[in-house]
Parts: C-alpha cells; sequence; structure tokens
C-alpha cells in the first residue's frame, strides 16, 4: 500500500514492489515518489485500528528507545561446599538507572557457618572510574542449603537492594532472585572439587535497558514493520496490509511498478499479511520472473522465419528489377 506525497485515502497507489528507501525526512519512499502505508500498532505491537482510513503514512524519524531502569537481579551460581567458614567470593554485576546510564556493584558471598552463606551488595560505582555513583540500601540477605545442597532457608524472601544515583536518577529497587527453595535453578552448595574453591557462576542478569537510536528497520513476512535501537531493543511500529483485487490484471498503471484500482479491477480488499485471500510480505527478495521460455523461444523462432521469408522476398524482387532494368538496355 502506498500514497502520494500529498497522502489521504483517495490517493491510494498500489504496488508489488517492495523497494522502498528512507528519505530525509524519514519516509520510506519508492522510485515513484509514493509512500508506503501500514497500520500504526500499540507497544505490544498489535494493530489499532484497521480499514484504509486508519492507514498512515510510515515515517521512522525521531524514533528513539528510552531508558528503563533495572528491577532485578538474577543469579544462578554454585557456592563451594569445601569452602573454609569465613571465606569470601565476589560477583559482579551492573544496574541501569531511569536515566540510562549503567553502574556497576559488586556482591559479596561469605560462608558464616557450615551449608550457611551470606550475601552483601556494594554500592554502585563507574565502570571507567571506580568512584562511586551512589549508595546500596539492603539487609544483609542469609542462605542456608540443606544436606542436598539445595536452598532451604533464603532470608529475607523475597530479597531486594534500593540504589540511590548521584546523578539525579530515580532511586531504583531491584529485586534479588537467588531461585526458589528447594531447586536449583538458581543458588547451590556442591562440592567445588578444587584445591583452592571458588564460586561457579552460571548465570548473573539483571534487566533494564540504556536509551537507543534507531539502528535500522526491517519488514517480516507479517507485514511487521520492526524498529531495531542501538540498545538492542526490537519493536513492530506499522503494520503493512496487502490489498487485493477481483481483477488484478485491470488495474490501471500510473508509472512504473505503481497502477491505480480502476473499474476493471474493482475496489481493493484490504487485510492484514495473511489473512484471506491476502498473502505473505516476502522481505529482502526479488520477485521471480512470470516469463514462459518455451513460449517466448516459440515467439522469436517465428520472428526470425517471418524476417527470412521476407529478406527471400525482397532479394527476389531486386532480382526481378535488375532483369527488368537489363533488358530495357
Amino acid at each position: 500500500m502506498t500514497s502520494s506525497p500529498t497522502g489521504g485515502v483517495a490517493d491510494l497507489a498500489y504496488s508489488r514492489n517492495g523497494s522502498f528507501t528512507t528519505d530525509s525526512s524519514g519516509y520510506l519512499v519508492n522510485s515513484e515518489g509514493y509512500y508506503l502505508q501500514g497500520y500504526a500498532t500499540d507497544a505490544d505491537g498489535v494493530v489499532t485500528a484497521t480499514g484504509a482510513s486508519s492507514l498512515q503514512t510510515i515515517n521512522v524519524s525521531n524514533l528513539t528507545s528510552p531508558a528503563s531502569a533495572s528491577t532485578s537481579l538474577t543469579v544462578a551460581a554454585n557456592l563451594p561446599a569445601d569452602a573454609a567458614v569465613g571465606d569470601s567470593f565476589t560477583t559482579t554485576s551492573s544496574v541501569i538507572d531511569s536515566l540510562g546510564a549503567t553502574h556497576i556493584f559488586d556482591q559479596t558471598w561469605t560462608k558464616t557457618d557450615a551449608n550457611t552463606w551470606s550475601l552483601a551488595v556494594s554500592n554502585p560505582y563507574s565502570a571507567g572510574s571506580g568512584e562511586e555513583t551512589g549508595t546500596a540500601a539492603t539487609n544483609t540477605v542469609s542462605i542456608t542449603f540443606d544436606s542436598n545442597g539445595l536452598p532451604s532457608v533464603i532470608n529475607p524472601d523475597p530479597s531486594s537492594v534500593t540504589f540511590s544515583f548521584n546523578d539525579g536518577a530515580s532511586d531504583a529497587t531491584v529485586a534479588l532472585n537467588l531461585g526458589a527453595v528447594g531447586s536449583s535453578t538458581g543458588l547451590t552448595q556442591y562440592d567445588s572439587g578444587a584445591t583452592d574453591p571458588t564460586i561457579a557462576v552460571t548465570k548473573i542478569t539483571s534487566d533494564g535497558m540504556a536509551a537507543g537510536t534507531l539502528s535500522g528497520v526491517t519488514i517480516g513476512s507479517d507485514g511487521a514493520v520492526s524498529a531495531t535501537f542501538s540498545n538492542g531493543l526490537t519493536k513492530t511500529i506499522y503494520k503493512i496490509p496487502v490489498a487485493t483485487f477481483a481483477n488484478a490484471s485491470g488495474l490501471s498503471q500510473i508509472s512504473g511498478t505503481t497502477f491505480k484500482a480502476s473499474a476493471s479491477s474493482g475496489q481493493a480488499q484490504i487485510n492484514l499479511s495473511g489473512i484471506g485471500a491476502a498473502g505473505d510480505v516476502v522481505s529482502s527478495a526479488l520477485e521471480g520472473s512470470t516469463t514462459d521460455t518455451a513460449t517466448e523461444f516459440n515467439k522469436m523462432i517465428v520472428a526470425q522465419q517471418a524476417y527470412s521469408a521476407a529478406s527471400q522476398v525482397v532479394s527476389s524482387v531486386k532480382d526481378m528489377f535488375d532483369t527488368l532494368i537489363s533488358v530495357v538496355r
């Protein structure tokens, strides 16, 4: 679905050629100067309204991905059962504040008794300078393991830590996901089998996202126009519908690969990709030729034979004229 630069339902045009480029204003435009149209989507990528009157000219300028503060930290690791009481181990993670800044913080795991560990969280600091960038407020977390190496008590549960930052960002309360009691989904305590026991980290992840700028646009088989940002986020911003006609051969050509509906073609039936008679959108592909090579070769042979016959006629007439002229002389 495309429209002329002036826009409007009356200016709708149709094309099978998906070769669009982004112009200086951020519109997706084809070689004939027609803008790509689609349905706007909500935050979950769901179309908000359909029908020709709901089509919007797709514009990707000024698209940004705002920062989102971290809300959880997930830890999966094995604390060495063969460590001595008093031994401590440190892991490191990061938290993102509401302004999109990344702060590093340490988690210190200390064996306080047989099968018992404590977790303390450091103040956040800068990855570059190492200077503190705020404070962390949390009660020390205590983890007790059973004889099978699985956590039996996590106190407090649920556990969390609240960060206050020096850059003016909002405080962030981060939930600590250490796994379920009686499960090996998070923390475990097994013998390390090493001379110098150490913590074995399987996973430490935190959510949150720095602000991002637009880095690319892709179109899926369902017609979803997805924007990808420098922070790794990808979200659907529009969906391109597909128009079908009772007689597609009756479309009136505007120029190149752009057509308009006519009385012969009938009115367009507009559906989302894959619904009803609408086909899928094929992205990053060239449409194959519909030419029947056998038929075209036959036409070439017929044309060549006709040309040869015509050449023979011309040659014969020339000989006749030459004979007549020689008789006159």
